[in-house]
């Protein structure tokens, strides 16, 4: 494994732990704090935790694919076009949080076209991410071709 793979995944871990340890302290405020809206914040992060979860997990697989060198990193994508479309899940249940709290048409009610920005999210990072793996094996498939001493010549006027 390279260290790039490794240190997304230490990252990663550590991440994890942190925000289970944020969200801990956070119930515990919440019990001690009586505040409505900070415990309605409080609820709301607890009833998505798992759509939170699986968002990083998600993002987390596409970004220890995209690591990878060419074949390997085709899956990449597809992990990330789902990871966008949980992602705006949750930005769209904010929105909804953000209107019940303040009681009010403050934020623009995006359910009625949920279904459109989950397609043009997947659609958009799956696109451009298989793009950006044709554009980078194409690229790499250009130096390859070169013979290696027009290579090192490059290397040494640089």
């Amino acid at each position: 494994m390279s260290k790039s793979i490794l240190r997304k995944i230490l990252f990663k871990a550590i991440g994890f732990v942190v925000f289970i340890a944020i969200m801990l302290v956070l119930n515990v405020l919440a019990a001690v704090l009586p505040e409505p809206h900070f415990v309605a914040v409080v609820q709301f992060l607890n009833a998505n935790i798992l759509l939170l979860i699986l968002m990083n997990l998600l993002l987390f697989f596409g970004s220890v694919f995209s690591a990878l060198e060419f074949p390997l990193d085709l899956p990449a994508p597809i992990f990330n076009a789902i990871g966008g479309v949980f992602t705006v899940t949750f930005m769209i249940k904010v929105f909804g949080l953000v209107a019940n709290l303040t009681e009010g048409n403050v934020v623009i009610n995006l359910l009625p076209i949920a279904t459109l920005l989950y397609m043009l999210v997947f659609l958009l990072v799956f696109l451009v991410g298989y793009l950006s793996i044709l554009i980078r094996a194409t690229s790499k498939g250009d130096r390859d071709d070169e013979p290696p001493h027009r290579r090192l010549r490059k290397r040494k006027r640089r």
